[in-house]
């Protein structure tokens, strides 16, 4: 007597080794595009918390500036970028560019920028006026406005701005945040 599979039985194990594998990638590209939207909003909010810091220790008002990216399900290009110049243009990579997103930092322009390079398929929808957020170092203030990511399946998390510098963020979609 032989011991081992038949081809009967071995066709059952594929099959369904092969529906299991069917149930598991459409959850696997959700949960990469949940990531990609998380990993933009926690770029953001550690910007806003770095501007903030930053703006006090230096004692001299400092600006986030927000270029491109035109909402829900945009596939435009956006980046923001930290200077002292509200209306730097994050899109430069030039560091000695007088327009280019950049701070002093240990005494070397470094450039502080953040793009949708990273972070494929996540549109950015914002708020503020004059697509600029500036705090003010001696009250640590800050004009409001929200920042919506969003990605190509309405997965969404809002950053939101009070003009006291508070930074919140929720979603009703993406776990592990608050509701909107």
């Amino acid at each position: 007597m032989a011991r081992g599979f038949t081809l009967v039985e071995l066709l059952i194990a594929l099959a369904v080794l092969g529906i299991s594998i069917s149930f598991a990638v459409p959850s696997m590209g959700e949960m990469v595009e949940r990531n990609r939207v998380r990993g933009a909003v926690e770029a953001l909010y550690s910007e806003f918390q770095f501007v903030r810091m930053e703006a006090v220790k230096r004692n001299t008002p400092l600006s986030l500036t927000f270029s491109g990216g035109t909402g829900a399900g945009s596939t435009d290009s956006w980046c923001f970028g930290l200077d002292e110049n509200p209306g730097c243009d994050c899109t430069i990579t030039d560091v000695d560019n007088a327009d280019a997103c950049a701070l002093m930092t240990a005494g070397e322009n470094v450039l502080k920028t953040v793009s949708s390079e990273s972070y494929k398929d996540i549109s950015l929808n914002q708020t503020f006026a004059a697509d600029s957020a500036t705090f003010n170092p001696v009250r640590g203030t800050v004009n409001a406005g929200t920042m919506t990511f969003e990605s190509p399946h309405d997965l969404n998390v809002q950053l939101q701005v009070t003009v006291l510098g508070r930074i919140d963020s929720c979603s009703d979609n993406v776990l592990g945040y608050s509701g909107c």
